[in-house]
């Protein structure tokens, strides 16, 4: 605990202290060895501070406490920073791993100094010991070692950590641009990580072969199949940590909102960065023709389907063959998987749109109500969708059922909407009684499903399909005709529009996560279930917005949380707040 209170002084130190100038950037890199297991960097902080404070201000942070409203002065005096630091410069904080025999992890902070004399200066009990420095950054606090390192003041509480100036670190172009580009970026060197937790993790792997695996008594092939499942999944594990390079966050706020980057590099060579590099980006509109309705989540995607069925097929091709099963149950997962691979490869692109459950339905409805568009050969998708229906019932058995078995139904051109013959496909599944499992694993079933799952989907032409899942004939009719229009309405709605503008403009998925509609969801199930929450949703707030795409050897993820919606959801909880507080006051006295 000593050391993570020492190494927390020298992060907040460094963290809020530079701000850099476009002359300077990436100057506090050369200072960092390349072994270091990770680096949080600061760019700009008093603009940071600046932007942080207008937020604050907006959704009356501010009025709460002072600080919000200027947090680096209120830094500065608590540190009683008063000469010395350079604030044209960068500042970062640098991990390392822990030494044999230790566990915490030990860092070293960079501060950008004008005066690096002024700047010790600034504390107290400062003293020589060899060719550092000694300080407390508090009177009664605990020493750490400082030396100066060109315009930097190198400051750790380890002071082996100073022995030697470092040549610099390098990184990747994604990362370089992250730690240029945004306000606070955080690296993890995935090198370093792979040395610390890869054996360990290979010798966990080893003892899958004896761990049990799945229910008592369930058949041998359902355990054999899933010991198979997770030899895969523990290969898939173990490829990404031998294949990565890199992974970093960074966190940027705008005047539209606040937006974060994750980014995971992977080495040139391996075969996870060729098929990264392999992929297409695009800047096409990804959500044309979903209709207007309360969603919970929607978005779109283009794909390879290609690459997508290898993806599949290398993660269930092993545990399939694993599991023994009876003749026509194994041709019936085998016409499933050739299905799949039709289905998938003939997909092209696709939208989707969760749906809110009807007002009032609660958990009775399931939360699972929705409107999917694929576009591609219309004939190929149709075809294999039903193969691939057909086989789900043996696909369940033989990956484990859990005492759940699962019936489908279908029956072709059962009703026609605007033109579009659809066919419709039933879903029943049968609980065992006897089974706890089971009957678990039946009510999350119900939770997702409700008490059972109708899909209706046809073709509008032949590149187009249209479907729908749980939901009423007026749904499926607005979705019929606004695919057919496709007149990207959701895309053009302002509330998109806030959302989306943060994104980058090439990706190959886009998903919006409307907070406000799930929010309003949640409370009327808890006040069904007679936990009323007395606040009110504001409607038509912009959604969250996330992007996945690819850059290089590199898959990209970006968020954006908008403004407004940030502004709405902290005056609920300021709310929400007041109104705790006011049930909790002791009653006037008589």
């Amino acid at each position: 605990m000593k050391m993570l209170r020492r190494l927390g002084a020298a992060f907040l130190l460094a963290a809020f202290l530079a701000v850099s100038s476009g002359l300077a950037q990436a100057q506090v890199l050369k200072h960092v060895r390349d072994d270091a297991l990770a680096v949080i960097k600061m760019n700009n902080a008093q603009a940071v501070s600046d932007k942080a404070a207008t937020m604050a201000k907006k959704m009356g942070l501010a009025n709460l406490n002072v600080g919000f409203g200027d947090p680096l002065t209120l830094l500065k005096e608590k540190l009683n920073l008063k000469a010395g630091v350079d604030f044209t410069g960068e500042a970062a904080v640098v991990i390392f791993r822990p030494p044999a025999g230790e566990r915490e992890p030990r860092a070293l902070a960079l501060i950008p100094v004008s005066d690096y004399k002024a700047f010790l200066g600034n504390f107290a009990n400062v003293k020589k010991e060899g060719d550092a420095d000694t300080f407390s950054i508090q009177p009664d606090g605990e020493p750490v070692y400082s030396e100066q390192w060109g315009k930097y003041a190198a400051v750790s509480p380890w002071k082996d950590l100073l022995l030697e100036q470092p040549s610099g670190l390098k990184v990747g172009s994604i990362v370089e641009k992250q730690f240029a580009e945004k306000d606070l970026t955080v690296y993890v060197n995935m090198k370093v990580v792979r040395e610390m937790i890869l054996p360990q993790f290979q010798q966990i792997k080893a003892m899958i072969g004896n761990m049990p695996m799945g229910q008592p008594g369930q058949p041998p092939g359902q355990e054999a199949f899933q010991r198979a499942m997770a030899v895969q999944i523990f290969d898939g594990v173990e490829a990404f940590l031998t294949q990565s390079q890199s992974a970093a966050l960074s966190v940027n706020l705008a005047t539209g909102g606040i937006a974060y980057t994750l980014s995971v590099d992977f080495m040139a060579d391996s075969s996870m960065g060729k098929a990264l590099a392999a992929v297409p980006n695009t800047d096409a509109n990804l959500i044309t023709s979903l209709p207007k309705e309360k969603y919970l989540l929607f978005g779109g995607w283009v794909q390879d389907g290609k690459g997508m069925w290898e993806f599949v097929k290398a993660v269930y091709d092993k545990p399939i063959k694993a599991a023994t099963l009876a003749p026509a149950d194994a041709k019936a997962v085998d016409d499933a998987m050739a299905a799949m691979e039709k289905m998938l490869t003939s997909v092209k692109s696709g939208e989707f749109g969760m749906i809110a459950p009807p007002q009032g339905a609660g958990l009775t409805a399931g939360v699972i109500h929705g409107v999917f568009v694929m576009t591609g050969d219309a004939k190929a998708i149709l075809e294999s969708q039903k193969k691939y229906m057909d086989g789900q019932a043996a696909f369940m058995k033989a990956t484990g059922n859990q005492g759940v078995d699962l019936k489908v139904t279908s029956q072709t051109a059962a009703k026609t909407i605007d033109g579009v013959a659809m066919d419709k496909y039933d879903l029943a599944f049968t609980v065992d009684p006897k089974s706890p499992q089971a009957a678990v694993v039946g009510q999350v079933l119900k939770v997702f499903y409700g008490e059972s799952v109708t899909s209706y989907v046809g073709a509008l032409n032949d590149k187009t399909i249209v479907s729908g899942i749980n939901i009423d004939e007026a749904q499926l009719q607005a979705a019929v005709a606004s695919t057919k229009q496709a007149q990207a309405q959701l895309a053009a709605s302002d509330a998109v529009k806030a959302a989306s503008e943060q994104l980058p403009k090439k990706r190959i998925a886009v998903a919006y996560i409307a907070l406000d509609n799930i929010l309003t969801v949640a409370f009327e199930i808890a006040a069904q279930m007679g936990q009323a929450a007395p606040l009110k949703v504001p409607t038509d707030l912009p959604p969250i917005g996330v992007s996945v795409g690819t850059e290089g050897t590199a898959l990209r993820i970006d968020a954006n949380l908008p403004a407004t919606l940030i502004e709405n959801m902290v005056s609920m909880g300021i709310q929400a707040a007041m109104q705790a507080g006011q049930r909790r006051a002791p009653a006037a006295a008589p």
